[in-house]
């Protein structure tokens, strides 16, 4: 029923909606709202003009550390049965966000928040049917969006169903953190060695999860905790570091060449999140933990230890996660 559809997409939009605060953004404006087409014989079909404006479904934005800039992102919110997820649907979803990016550069409700940079779009795909989600053929879907080259430089991410969780199950694990009363802070981490500007300080933390490292391999996070030491309270520093990889062996030692590389190791504890439950990595996790911490034993002076933790994966969104 349509009444049912639209409930359903609203729900969805709420849930994004939801998702992105936890992570630090900042809706502006209403979600679901229009703007003008400013190319019109460019946008329309079958060679015609465009009479539609471009529906936006939300509008957010967060400072990037890593530009130093103040970044609008688009937000295109959609949740389909599997069947109806293919590369033709996809490809038909980032042309409609893409076209929505090109007019939000001359449109009063966004340039009027002065963003630095509004080139961005967030394509958030949820498949409902989670029993019959296939992240193999997802992945397939994705390898073949075919775009045309553009004039002026376009950044889209598309999000399915295994990311979305993956950033829900990471945002349940910080908030449990931060809800103990031993807790005193939790910040994300940004290298220096990615910066613009190179005056900038050699590490940044920050609040806010940037679209960069929520699609990258990790994510980089420091935290301070009270800890009970010979009947003596003291604050610790915690480094964590989460993966979203497969951990074998080369990959765990990579994992640690970056730990050495931005200087990571300046805190008590260094915690290495994995998704899920990883059964057939166990051996190398913990054959790994076991070397690093032989290694910290040998310095003299050093009172630091590595440890393993794994976060719940979500099968499915919170019940809370709606701004419905």
């Amino acid at each position: 029923m349509p009444e049912e559809q639209n409930f359903q997409g609203e729900l969805w939009t709420g849930q994004c909606i939801t998702i992105l605060n936890k992570i630090g953004w900042k809706q502006r404006g209403t979600s679901n709202f229009d703007i003008p087409c400013s190319k019109k014989s460019m946008h329309g079909k079958n060679g015609g003009k465009r009479k539609n404006d471009h529906g936006i479904d939300i509008l957010f934005n967060y400072n990037d550390p890593y530009y130093n800039e103040n970044k609008g992102i688009i937000i295109e919110a959609k949740r389909r049965k599997w069947s109806g997820i293919n590369t033709s649907e996809i490809q038909k979803w980032v042309k409609q966000l893409l076209k929505n990016l090109e007019c939000s550069e001359t449109a009063d409700k966004i340039q009027k928040y002065g963003f630095d940079s509004s080139n961005t779009g967030l394509l958030m795909i949820w498949c409902h049917e989670s029993n019959k989600y296939d992240k193999i053929k997802m992945q397939k879907y994705l390898t073949g969006i075919e775009l045309k080259n553009k004039r002026s430089p376009y950044k889209i991410y598309v999000a399915s169903n295994d990311k979305i969780l993956k950033w829900c199950s990471l945002i349940q694990f910080i908030e449990k953190e931060k809800q103990k009363d031993s807790v005193h802070e939790f910040k994300f981490l940004y290298p220096s060695d990615y910066f613009m500007d190179e005056e900038s300080s050699s590490l940044v933390k920050n609040n806010t999860l940037n679209l960069i490292h929520m699609f990258s391999k990790y994510i980089f996070a420091k935290s301070t905790e009270t800890v009970e030491k010979f009947n003596i309270s003291q604050k610790i520093n915690i480094t964590h570091i989460f993966i979203d990889e497969e951990p074998n062996l080369e990959e765990l030692n990579f994992m640690y060449e970056l730990i050495k590389m931005y200087q990571l190791e300046d805190a008590e504890k260094i915690m290495i999140h994995f998704y899920g439950e990883k059964h057939d990595y166990r051996g190398y996790i913990e054959d790994f933990i076991r070397r690093i911490n032989s290694e910290y034993n040998s310095l003299d002076g050093v009172d630091r230890e590595i440890f393993s933790h794994y976060i719940t994966l979500l099968s499915d969104i919170p019940t809370n996660y709606s701004e419905v």
